[in-house]
């Protein structure tokens, strides 16, 4: 079940705020159901697993927690191997399995496709358009994310300066050395770019067990439905209608739970969910210039790291 799942899904989720590099201009990520409309949600890592656990069972981290998922990467968060911190195309660069006899492009097993690009590999020839966000140096900032199928797990925003050699030289070694702390306790549910919608809740985060050492990582805040699959083969809406409206644990705000998209809605996985998860983000005095945003998520339910990137000057 959870082979087709994850080959059948149209996309799971990405940052969608500032401006992501498959976002020509900004101009769709940010609305509703706008979280896949661009492309930028099937940038990651698949099958990937973290070496040792370090996030206690009985920890309120959990996202699915009716299910033990042993070594997924939300298990020590920010420890499982990536292939890109602005992530893969399709999830499985080297072929599914590897060395397969394949084409770029052709659906994996196991979710995702084969032999994709990273994404700072086509940053100069098959991305356009792409918007650079100012922002200003020590200043309180927005980020905003959507999801389309919920995995659970938790996720955190990182900056680099852009190297000397340009984008394509961008490491996950250098967004570990500048993890974004969050500037509140409080997260919001935003419904498309109306900022009129904005719901406020207390997020939950954590900073022990995480990779870099200490560094803070907020917890997926919106619960799957109360069953293993997180509701996506038996359910039909967001609101976990099959399994008498249980979740995960408490929804942020009402509403806000599920799984984002089902098997049986019509047509086949579309997507439910029309809000994004926006945090305020405090960031460190900085040296002007050229910096990447890149957002991680390590899922709980899934062996999958997800992964945008944002173009930021910093003035």
């Amino acid at each position: 079940m959870l082979s087709l799942l994850l080959a059948s899904a149209n996309g799971h989720g990405n940052m969608v705020w500032p401006a992501t590099w498959f976002d020509p201009n900004g101009a769709h990520g940010a609305e509703s159901y706008g979280t896949c409309a661009t492309g930028g949600c099937m940038w990651f890592t698949n099958n990937t697993f973290v070496k040792e656990i370090t996030m206690p069972r009985d920890s309120e981290a959990h996202t699915y927690r009716d299910i033990i998922t042993g070594n997924t990467p939300w298990n020590a968060p920010g420890s499982a191997m990536i292939y890109s911190p602005c992530g893969v195309q399709g999830g499985n660069p080297d072929g599914c399995p590897v060395g397969a006899s394949q084409k770029r492009g052709d659906q994996c097993p196991g979710g995702g496709s084969a032999y994709g690009p990273k994404a700072e590999k086509v940053y100069y020839t098959e991305l356009r358009n792409i918007l650079s966000t100012k922002w200003k140096s020590g200043s309180v900032v927005e980020a905003h994310w959507g999801i389309q199928a919920n995995h659970g797990g938790g996720y955190q925003y990182r900056l680099c300066k852009v190297p000397e050699a340009g984008v394509k030289a961008l490491t996950e070694e250098c967004f570990q050395n500048m993890p974004l702390e969050f500037a509140t306790d409080k997260s919001w549910i935003q419904h498309g770019k109306d900022v009129s919608t904005r719901q406020e809740f207390k997020a939950f985060r954590i900073n022990t067990g995480t990779m870099p050492k200490n560094s803070t990582w907020a917890r997926n805040p919106i619960p799957a439905c109360a069953a293993p699959d997180g509701g996506v083969f038996t359910d039909v809406s967001d609101e976990c209608q099959a399994t008498g409206g249980k979740a995960q644990f408490p929804a942020p705000v009402p509403g806000a739970q599920g799984f984002g998209e089902y098997v049986h809605s019509n047509p086949p996985f579309a997507a439910t969910f029309d809000f994004n998860i926006v945090d305020k983000l405090q960031l460190p005095e900085l040296e002007k210039g050229k910096y990447v945003l890149s957002f991680r998520w390590d899922c709980e339910q899934t062996p999958q790291v997800w992964n945008t990137c944002s173009d930021i000057e910093i003035v």
